[in-house]
């Protein structure tokens, strides 16, 4: 049955530039009070007309039934000038491909030969900390998380590169601050823009670095087992022909972002929510106490370290790293009963079905041990969608969960991290849920 050409409930009257400004603001905020007129809302960004999707039913209809006629929005074609056309920023038959390419290099039995090299540098930076010291945790983690993408995705070490990497990134990554705003399309694309600027200097760092990779690799002749061996010895399907340099640097970076990105927030916003929870450090202290006994983790541990996992799954819950999804319609399409314009965006909101309490018992609880079996059993379908769905999900997903389970062990074996009395982090919704201003947090030896 097609669905109703009326328009769903919400403040569909058009925003002025200061609310506008305001929604940059506090985009969770504003997402809460979509949400509140119903699991399909909608409203005007400007002229744009926008839906809002608050319920898994939807997210399965979206990122799964109708995906052909959904795209991704010019956000991410704007990204694809910066990091390439790797799968992160591909769609339609080119995203199959790729996937396809792209797939053995996250089979599990080839992700457990990485967890080792997870572990080795996580002890690195464990013996770097010192006691008593207050440090930035989300730069900590992201020093961490890089390593672990250089190392297990590129076969390289490129610690003392990571902040430059780093910094390169959160500036790329920056430019979506702007892209939200009431002129974005226009200031986008205007060359002597000082961000448009800073873009492109971040850019040309990024792919330097990872063409020199790429480079050394190719002439040292060396037979490697990585993802950037995979790469070089990976041949098209039509006919058979290698990959450029320029397909392996966009692939490259590709998986370099999301090989870090996520699980440093992940594992930031982890050590938060243990210095706000104390009695859910205390249960972790006591896993890793009881099934470690004082020495590093292998990747044996894995399966053994459940609350540790039951803390990432509720870290992903609080503070998933894509916190919505947005897709532009490209040909008339229903939503429940109401059927969207060619034309129209509509937002998956998987911070908001997340945080439900039709699907979690007192949602702004942060409560691990509600991660049962049984309670697991009874979610509906996407109703935790961490890592996206349909053909556009997390192709390292399983790497993900390795590596924030190994890593956390690791270092909170060892380490108590808190942070000022009173001091409250802030959630930054640019394309990722990152926290506002970082984490100063106190480090404390056990």
């Amino acid at each position: 049955m097609s669905g109703s050409l009326a328009l769903p409930p919400g403040p569909r009257s058009f925003l002025s530039i200061r609310e506008i400004l305001a929604l940059r603001r506090d985009v969770i905020g504003f997402l809460n009070h979509v949400k509140s007129y119903g699991d399909i809302a909608c409203f005007r960004l400007g002229p744009q007309l926008c839906y809002y999707a608050n319920h898994p039913d939807y997210f399965h209809d979206i990122l799964l039934t109708h995906h052909q006629v959904l795209q991704k929005t010019w956000i991410l074609r704007r990204a694809e000038d910066g990091f390439g056309k790797g799968i992160l920023m591909s769609t339609g038959e080119a995203h199959k491909r790729q996937r396809k390419l792209l797939q053995p290099a996250f089979h599990k039995q080839r992700i457990s030969r990485y967890m080792q090299t997870m572990i080795d540098v996580a002890e690195r930076d464990s013996n770097s900390w010192e006691d008593g010291a207050t440090v930035d945790m989300a730069r900590e983690m992201q020093r961490t998380t890089i390593s672990v993408a250089a190392q297990t995705l590129f076969g390289t070490d490129v610690a003392d590169e990571a902040q430059e990497i780093g910094e390169a990134l959160a500036t790329a990554m920056d430019l979506f601050t702007q892209i939200k705003g009431p002129f974005a399309f226009f200031l986008s694309n205007i060359p002597i823009a000082p961000r448009n600027i800073r873009f492109e200097r971040a850019k040309r760092r990024v792919h330097a670095i990872i063409h020199k990779l790429i480079t050394q690799r190719r002439e040292s002749g060396e037979e490697r087992d990585d993802f950037l061996a995979m790469l070089l010895a990976a041949q098209h399907e039509d006919n058979h022909e290698g990959l450029s340099d320029e397909q392996i640097r966009d692939e490259a970076v590709s998986i370099f972002i999301s090989g870090f990105e996520t699980s440093t927030n992940t594992l930031s916003w982890a050590w938060y929510m243990l210095s706000k929870n104390p009695d859910v450090e205390e249960e972790l202290h006591c896993e890793l106490d009881t099934v470690l006994g004082g020495r590093l983790p292998t990747p044996e541990d894995l399966d053994k370290l459940t609350f540790t996992r039951k803390v990432i799954a509720e870290v992903l819950r609080h503070y998933p790293s894509v916190y919505v999804i947005p897709r532009r319609v490209t040909e008339s399409c229903p939503l429940g009963e109401f059927t969207m314009p060619p034309g129209a965006l509509v937002f998956v909101g998987i911070y908001t079905i997340q945080h439900d309490p039709r699907f979690y018992e007192e949602p702004q609880r942060f409560n691990p041990n509600r991660w049962t079996s049984e309670m697991s059993g009874k979610l509906p379908r996407f109703a935790f969608s961490a890592f996206g769905g349909g053909p556009h999900a997390c192709l390292g997903e399983h790497f993900a969960w390795a590596e924030t389970v190994l890593l956390l062990a690791t270092l909170a074996q060892r380490w108590k991290a808190r942070v000022p009395d009173g001091y409250e982090v802030k959630m930054n919704p640019l394309v990722n849920l990152r926290p506002l201003g970082g984490i100063p947090m106190k480090l404390t030896r056990r």
